[in-house]
């Protein structure tokens, strides 16, 4: 993890990762996933927190029937979270995912949300 905060109000976060995960499928002895994402924090006003991310992951396969090859995923994202009081916050989200390889697919995703902060 890398974390720079060229100003007061803005911060840049850089994270990469490689790791195994684990699969039930009997054709896959493991899936080895690399994944860098990016993304970045400013703080508009005292109230209004603007955010966006993206990662891109290579998630490796290596079939015990001879059967390898590579999936990739690609995850676009913006906020917006605006601090109604100390406890109270309300978010907005947006986000397209996108999978390349043996499954294929997309998905673009839009959340509403309320948070109380005990």
């Amino acid at each position: 993890n890398l974390f720079w905060s060229p100003t007061r109000l803005t911060t840049v976060t850089l994270t990469g990762s490689r790791s195994v995960d684990d699969t039930s499928n009997p054709l896959f002895s493991g899936l080895v996933r690399t994944e860098l994402s990016i993304g970045a924090q400013h703080e508009l006003r005292r109230n209004i927190i603007l955010s966006a991310q993206g990662r891109a992951t290579s998630i490796a396969r290596d079939g015990v029937d001879g059967t390898d090859g590579s999936d990739r995923e690609y995850t676009v994202s913006g906020s917006v979270r605006y601090l109604v009081s100390p406890r109270w916050s309300l978010r907005l989200r947006g986000e397209h995912f996108e999978r390349n390889g043996q499954f294929n697919f997309n998905q673009n995703r839009v959340l509403i949300g309320a948070s109380y902060a005990f």
